[in-house]
Parts: structure tokens; C-alpha cells; sequence
């Protein structure tokens, strides 16, 4: 797992916006519409994968980057999630969707189901 915290709020080089969980849900109340992705940061000591929340908005400059409600003493903190339930609890509640699938080295797209 990478040991900057800062470049979790990087992408490509390039900052990202933020958003909380509160902005998603008013997200949600309003009806905008929003994709996400889940980035593979890296592995807990124990070998779990953990995952970093991308919400992509069609008409925003730059995606939003999912952090903790509470800001810390060194600033805003990335929501890490590991695959269960974590990652799939919160894709059900605040995801777009979309069904989540994993490949053999738990990289991770989403697809549409009809």
C-alpha cells in the first residue's frame, strides 16, 4: 500500500476533487447522475486488497476522490475500502449501479446489467 497518503488524492498526477459521503447522498437526493470506479491502491499487510472510491460526474472538470467526513490533523483523509464487506457495501448504497467484477489479480471493473 503506498506510505504517501497524499498521493491517494492524486490521479495521474492531478489532483482530485473531494467528496464525502453527505455529497453523495445529496448527490443521490438530487438525482445527479454520477459514475464511480474503484482503484486498486494496494494490499493490507495481511494481503487484502484495498480500494480507493473515484465518483465521476459527465459535466465536472475533474473526478472527486472519496474522503472520511472528518478532517484530520494532516487534512482530508481517503475512505479505504477492502473488497468485503466494505467495497461492496458501499457500492450497493452509493455506487451507480453498475455490477462489480474482479479479475484474477483483484483489479476490478464495473459493467452495465439491463
Amino acid at each position: 500500500m503506498t506510505n504517501n497518503p497524499d498521493k491517494l488524492l492524486l490521479k495521474n498526477g492531478e489532483p482530485l476533487s473531494l467528496i464525502t459521503i453527505d455529497g453523495v447522498k445529496d448527490w443521490l437526493a438530487k438525482g445527479i447522475r454520477f459514475h464511480c470506479d474503484y482503484d486498486l491502491i494496494g494490499f493490507t499487510q495481511d494481503g487484502k486488497p484495498r480500494y480507493r472510491c473515484i465518483y465521476v460526474l459527465p459535466d465536472a472538470d475533474k473526478p472527486f476522490v472519496l474522503v472520511t467526513t472528518r478532517i484530520g490533523k494532516h487534512g482530508p483523509e481517503v475512505r479505504l475500502f477492502n473488497i468485503w464487506p466494505g467495497l461492496f457495501k458501499h457500492h450497493h448504497e452509493f455506487g451507480d449501479g453498475r455490477m462489480i467484477c474482479f479479475d484474477g489479480s483483484f483489479g476490478l471493473a464495473l459493467a452495465q446489467v439491463d
